[in-house]
């Protein structure tokens, strides 16, 4: 006679593979990026962009159909939503780069030692953007426009009489601290002069557009100066005879780096 045994009223332990994380987690997207608002913005980037990729490292030499269009300053930096001179078409590669360096700016600690200081606010006062190649006239261009001249080499030379491409270390950080001082008091109420002009070299569009939208100029300038009549500038000045081999092939760095931007002012200052 067989004796019946009891089931066991404690569920025996399910040994098989836990299900994955990524099933029991709902990813939550912004839900901003499915308005009209932001599909209309979307379709005018690419459409401009030709499908083609903007950044840098591809500046419309690739085809990107299923790219994506992306704030060159991103919104939770401070970037406008549906501006169209903040858009730029990019392949998915290039998105996951640049989203991977925003958000290790984000993370750092806010410097005043950085070259593109996040805590930065618009100018109170008028400003005027001023980039391009070493020796395009950046400089002369600056001061036929007249107030105060905000210049990282001219600060390097002040502090010890070295440019800021070949001064030491400590001797950039200084100059950085005090260009970035200056940058953040044009933000402050009572700000002495006038208006002002930055200086910065800057290639690229998506730079120059990062500064227009932290200090909101009233005019970002392109000085377009040909690298032939950059370099001759250089040969011809005894001032720069020590590092006329680092400053023109900065200069050709600068123009195969080069980019437009949409509602950069260009100026030929030759």
């Amino acid at each position: 006679m067989r004796i019946p045994t009891a089931r066991p009223r404690i569920a025996t332990a399910d040994t098989r593979a836990v299900p994955r994380f990524r099933q029991l987690i709902t990813k939550t997207t912004d839900a901003h990026y499915g308005t009209a608002a932001h599909k209309s913005w979307a379709a005018e980037v690419k459409r401009r962009a030709g499908a083609r990729c903007q950044y840098p490292s591809h500046k419309g030499d690739r085809l990107a159909p299923n790219g994506i269009a992306d704030h060159v300053v991103e919104r939770m930096d401070g970037g406008a939503a549906t501006a169209l001179e903040n858009g730029m078409w990019m392949c998915r590669a290039c998105h996951a780069q640049k989203s991977a360096q925003a958000r290790a700016n984000r993370d750092a600690p806010l410097s005043v030692n950085s070259l593109h200081p996040q805590w930065l606010e618009p100018s109170r006062i008028p400003l005027t953007i001023v980039c391009g190649p070493p020796a395009s006239g950046k400089t002369t261009y600056a001061k036929r426009l007249g107030g105060k001249v905000i210049d990282l080499d001219d600060i390097a030379i002040r502090i010890s009489g070295t440019p800021a491409y070949a001064c030491s270390r400590d001797v950039l950080g200084a100059a950085i601290r005090q260009r970035n001082t200056a940058l953040g008091n044009l933000a402050k109420p009572g700000t002495a002069c006038a208006s002002a002009v930055l200086i910065v070299s800057e290639p690229t569009a998506i730079k120059r557009q990062w500064w227009a939208t932290k200090l909101k100029p009233q005019a970002v300038v392109v000085c377009e100066t040909p690298d032939s009549v950059c370099l001759q500038r250089i040969e011809a000045d005894p001032d720069r005879a020590a590092y006329r081999e680092t400053l023109s092939g900065a200069v050709m760095r600068w123009w195969a780096e080069y980019t437009p931007r949409r509602g950069d002012q260009i100026v030929r200052c030759w």
